[in-house]
């Protein structure tokens, strides 16, 4: 089994890449709202905790699939093509491919498979109704990228 808890593994992988944090979406929603300058808490890499972290536990492997999102603040009056050019283009998109390249060069985690995983770019991150975005999961306005699926062996120590 692994000798510390994914979420701290995680933040290790992460480093100094930007601001992280794990848990469930109610629990980063509260962490959020105690900050109150953008500037302290985004751009954000959350490990999302989606009520219990899973192993898949082997005779000599552990092998986990995870949820990470990278979100920024953004402006409800912004078009699409201004996302791009203020967050995607500059901000996301680079920390995205810095956490992957963070994971290829860990020594906590590994893949034969080059670490498969869905990727998704959400402008205004929220929920879609009848007249567009009805709700959000953040009480800020954000464009994320949703890392979902992140297959990956963690490297056991003894």
């Amino acid at each position: 089994m692994i000798y510390r808890p994914l979420p701290y593994i995680i933040g290790d992988i992460v480093g100094d890449l930007a601001f992280y944090d794990y848990g469930v979406p109610n629990e980063i929603v509260n962490k959020l709202k105690q900050k109150s300058d953008a500037a302290t808490k985004y751009p954000l890499i959350w490990f999302m905790v989606d009520g219990s972290v899973k192993y898949e536990v082997g005779r000599f492997y552990t092998k986990c699939k995870i949820t990470i999102i990278i979100c920024n603040e953004t402006s409800k009056n912004f078009t699409a093509a201004e996302r791009y050019e203020t967050n995607f283009i500059p901000i996301l998109r680079p920390l995205y491919e810095g956490l992957m390249a963070k994971f290829e060069n860990s020594r906590l985690v590994r893949s034969s498979d080059g670490y498969p995983h869905n990727y998704y770019e959400n402008l205004f991150w929220g929920k879609d109704g009848l007249y567009g975005h009805t709700g959000n999961i953040f009480d800020d306005m954000l464009d994320a990228i949703i890392i979902e699926n992140l297959e990956f062996t963690l490297i056991n120590k003894c």
